[in-house]
């Protein structure tokens, strides 16, 4: 085995013992095993010690060649420069070479707001007998749905459909100056 690939080996029992999620060792592990796979294959160094700037952009060059998407080559980036950050603090290398290079840029995901008619569904979907007031109107799913309106569209928007008026309560998802009490 490698310098590298001790460190590797090191890096993921480290995580793991620092308690990190068994879902995020398995994606980082992914992650540097891609990474040795492919440096092995572009003859990048077997110590970390020794890799440059210009093994990060071949490395990154090479997942663009083979059609990975801009999101996969983002997280591989941020994965490998994460274990390099740690390398660095163990004083395994003596710099980060991958924070040097700036992180794969990934495509705005724009999420549209709800339409009227989805808000008139969800609002359908009350089951006014089991609710005996408004603390538990404002605790059922439908409105947590609509209550994170707020925080994820634009105040015109929701201006232009909020707030909503249920007979005898009421509900608003405007800022919070304009919420009703």
């Amino acid at each position: 085995m490698s310098d590298i690939d001790e460190a590797i080996h090191t890096y993921l029992l480290a995580i793991e013992i620092e308690g990190k999620s068994p879902r995020t060792i398995a994606s980082y592990a992914n992650s540097l095993q891609d990474f040795r796979r492919v440096g092995r294959r572009l003859g990048h160094p077997a110590s970390p010690r020794e890799y440059t700037v210009a093994h990060v952009y071949e490395f990154l060059g090479a997942l663009r060649e083979r059609g990975a998407a801009p999101g996969y080559q983002h997280r591989r980036h941020r994965e490998v420069k994460t274990c390099f950050s740690w390398l660095k603090r163990m004083d395994m290398v003596d710099e980060n070479v991958f924070a040097r290079v700036p992180l794969v840029r990934r495509p705005m995901v724009i999420r549209p707001p709800f339409s009227p008619e989805q808000i008139t569904a969800l609002l359908q979907t009350l089951d006014r007998s089991r609710l005996t007031g408004c603390r538990n109107e404002a605790q059922h799913p439908a409105l947590g749905i609509l209550h994170g309106i707020d925080s994820h569209s634009s105040n015109a928007w929701a201006s232009s459909v909020l707030p909503i008026s249920i007979p005898q309560r009421r509900f608003s998802t405007g800022p919070r100056s304009a919420r009703w009490r």
